[in-house]
């Protein structure tokens, strides 16, 4: 008589129920990871608009280009500054805009933003977004963001991806957080 002997149902139930909590676990933590990667390949980006952007206010006075720095009619573009984005973005056709989006930085897009600002915006969901925010080293609004970065934005989805970015909160009750 053969002895055919396989897995039983509670068996199989078991190594399911296992797998699922692994994943519930797994998952998170890759949402993490990614939005850190995300964050971190577009740092370098933002950078050199930021330090062009504070070139150009040293050889023209101002961040703006027709203006005032409160409400800017013409922000320099990228002809302007010699900076660019990725030119995988938008199918390539940001050309010399001082904005630009792709599929992740997608809801305002990256743009250039109030004294110098370079701003990053991204839809987790409907009212769930976050952004990071590159200050300039002379911010006249908030002197305790001047040369910093920061991410804010609105969700409780938002507050676990700042914070899993390494953020530490603005102040007390803040939707910010400081990254560096």
């Amino acid at each position: 008589m053969k002895n055919n002997r396989g897995f039983t149902l509670l068996e199989l139930l078991v190594v399911v129920l296992i797998i699922g909590i692994l994943a519930s676990i797994a998952l998170p933590q890759y949402e993490k990871a990614v939005a850190k990667a995300r964050v971190a390949s577009i740092l370098p980006t933002m950078r050199r608009w930021k330090d062009a952007l504070q070139a150009y206010k040293l050889e023209h006075g101002s961040y703006c280009k027709r203006g005032t720095e409160e409400e800017c009619d013409e922000w320099p573009d990228g002809s302007d500054l010699d900076a660019r984005w990725p030119a995988d973005w938008n199918n390539g056709e940001c050309g010399d805009s001082n904005s630009c989006s792709n599929e992740y930085w997608d809801m305002l897009g990256c743009y250039v933003g109030v004294y110098g600002r370079v701003v990053c915006d991204h839809t987790i969901a409907a009212r769930n977004h976050f952004g990071i925010s590159m200050f300039q080293p002379d911010e006249p609004e908030r002197e305790n963001l001047r040369n910093r970065i920061t991410c804010a934005g609105h969700g409780d989805k938002m507050h676990k991806i700042c914070r899993g970015l390494g953020g530490t909160p603005l102040e007390e009750g803040s939707d910010a957080y400081i990254l560096y």
